[in-house]
């Protein structure tokens, strides 16, 4: 069992159908339907379970080095803007939801928000968000996507993110 809140497995069960973490002391049914889906978001990599605003360099070079395999080709890591090898200087790039978006929050570091560019092809425009954002939603299909943004709660999504969840809905 994983705790729904922190992501860890050190959970213990209560006898009576459920859980204590005994990393975070959250007491949680899994059985409930929140809880059924933070479980499953997790076993995605979509709830990192670090704290609020801080992204330990172990986990960056954790989560970039899934990345430059996803975006492995013939044992090459591709640059999703160029599509040319990445040699040399590369960075994590927020594609959908920025850190502007969600101060300080750590669920933009989830792999089907980011992927790894070269340091010159990093730039914030919309164009390159709009290849990134076209490369996740192939990698991962759209209704995953549409379920990281969803699982975010955010009050207003940026708009390249409204668009993606607009045009899932209208495809249904």
């Amino acid at each position: 069992m994983i705790c729904p809140d922190c992501g860890c497995e050190d959970v213990e069960d209560a006898e009576d159908g459920t859980y204590d973490c005994l990393n975070c002391g959250l007491y949680f049914d899994p059985s409930s339907p929140e809880v059924i889906r933070d479980q499953w978001l997790v076993a995605h990599g979509l709830h990192p379970s670090t704290p609020a605003g801080i992204m330990p360099e172990e986990e960056r070079d954790h989560l970039r080095r899934i990345l430059c395999d996803r975006q492995r080709v013939s044992d090459v890591e591709l640059c999703v803007v160029c599509r040319r090898g990445m040699y040399g200087d590369s960075e994590i790039h927020e594609a959908i939801v920025k850190r502007g978006d969600l101060p300080s929050d750590p669920r933009i570091f989830a792999e089907v928000n980011c992927v790894v560019l070269h340091h010159k092809c990093h730039e914030n425009t919309a164009a390159i968000d709009a290849v990134c954002a076209a490369y996740l939603i192939s990698h991962y299909g759209i209704s995953l996507v549409v379920e990281y943004l969803e699982w975010l709660g955010m009050e207003v999504l940026p708009g390249r993110a409204r668009e993606i969840v607009e045009r899932f809905r209208r495809a249904r």
